[in-house]
């Protein structure tokens, strides 16, 4: 039997939960085939940001043989359905009543939908959590170990609009300067992985110092195209999904051709299956998958990705 612990806090998702809402439409649109269009690739696309409402409209218009002012009109009276489920209302405020618990909201939106929604949600009811703790995110160890990190704080930063941090300039280490308790010797050295995230998310605000940081990381290219993980030789570690992530930074600033070896590498990761067993720095499969995936966003019209 697990120990257990008190609740401290419950997160809910919105649609279905907190709103109501009816997929039958007056615009000829079956609520079969609005279901099918809210699981589509193309609806989850636009969830991710990954393209606009229009073009998901469009697109989706056509893959279900519709027009397009048949699915605007079906999402628009979809959408003017929502109701908040007034019981749910009420316990979520009895669960906020005595301060001890924290109630947060979790939910796929596309960024116009968002938008839309926002006016109607409660907000009072959920506890703030990415921008009233910005700059006070540290990653959490199995045993509990607080581990103040950079990397895990660039992710965030990427998928959040109007946060901003002081950009570096040059290369990363994974730890900030807070860690270096945590660490033997109390120094870690910079290292390619969290280097090229940041050269994504927060270019330098000297243009011209990105190409020479990016030389310095194809040195690190080894014969059989992985890429050692650390500005440091005397740790030659490599990583399929660090390579994968510094190929994307390549491809990011029109350089990716200059890796050849490197694609060749990476994709014989997921055609080998190898990835199943995680990789060094990412353990699980589903995380390499992910950041695979980030490599194919990074240069979407390469036909040899």
């Amino acid at each position: 039997m697990f120990p257990q612990h008190p609740l401290e806090a419950v997160i809910f998702d919105l649609g279905n939960v907190l709103f109501t809402w009816s997929a039958e439409t007056k615009t000829g649109v079956p609520s079969t085939v609005l279901w099918k269009i809210l699981s589509s690739n193309t609806w989850f696309d636009y969830e991710r940001g990954r393209i606009t409402r229009e073009a998901c409209f469009e697109t989706v218009a056509h893959e279900f043989s519709l027009k397009k002012s048949q699915v605007v009109n079906a999402f628009k009276q979809a959408n003017q359905s929502l109701r908040p489920d007034e019981k749910v209302v009420a316990f979520l405020k009895d669960c906020g009543s005595n301060g001890k618990l924290r109630v947060y909201a979790m939910s796929n939106f596309g960024k116009e939908d968002f938008v839309d929604l926002k006016l109607k949600i409660y907000w009072s009811l959920f506890d703030a959590y990415l921008h009233q703790n910005a700059q006070h995110f540290n990653s959490i160890t199995d045993n509990g170990t607080w581990i103040p990190d950079k990397f895990a704080k660039l992710l965030i930063l990427e998928v959040i609009e109007g946060c901003s941090s002081a950009s570096e300039e040059g290369t990363r280490s994974f730890f900030t300067d807070r860690a270096a308790t945590l660490i033997p010797g109390g120094h870690f050295p910079d290292d390619l992985d969290t280097t090229s995230l940041a050269l994504m998310v927060q270019p330098p605000t000297q243009p011209d110092m990105v190409n020479p940081l990016l030389d310095r990381m194809a040195q690190n290219v080894v014969p059989d195209g992985s890429i050692l993980v650390y500005f440091d030789k005397a740790k030659p570690r490599t990583d399929a999904v660090v390579s994968s992530n510094v190929l994307a930074c390549f491809h990011r600033y029109s350089r990716g051709q200059e890796l050849a070896a490197t694609l060749q590498y990476v994709c014989g990761v997921p055609s080998g299956r190898s990835y199943l067993q995680g990789a060094r720095y990412y353990p699980s499969a589903n995380c390499c998958l992910g950041f695979f995936g980030r490599l194919l966003e990074s240069a979407p019209n390469d036909t040899e990705l």
